[in-house]
């Protein structure tokens, strides 16, 4: 097993625990999560090549996070954090527009 398959399955799992607690939180029906707008924000190193972000592209629409209304947004970590750290963000208040958990991204 690659170290890509290893991370395409682990961001599975995490997706599906993701919108599992955001149908929760939002008292959704899980199976109607799909028809929601949903921005994912991916931190990745600051210095990162190309041809890394490249693979972890593939990974994230691999593991089918890129897939269906997810808007996939990838910001190097400061900034990364800096957004999950704002308060009271007018995209978390909807869940037809939910800012999702940012995922910290190790090297690959």
């Amino acid at each position: 097993m690659s170290p890509s398959d290893v991370i395409w399955q682990y961001f599975g799992s995490l997706w599906t625990f993701t919108l599992d607690a955001a149908a929760r939180h939002f008292g959704i029906p899980t199976h109607k999560m799909p028809l929601l707008t949903k921005h994912v924000v991916i931190g990745i190193p600051t210095n990162w090549p190309p041809d890394a972000l490249s693979r972890l592209q593939d990974v994230v629409k691999t593991a089918g996070i890129s897939s269906g209304r997810s808007i996939v947004h990838f910001l190097a970590e400061p900034e990364a954090a800096i957004l999950a750290r704002l308060p009271h963000l007018p995209a978390a208040t909807r869940p037809e527009a939910c800012l999702l958990p940012f995922i910290m991204v190790p090297h690959l």
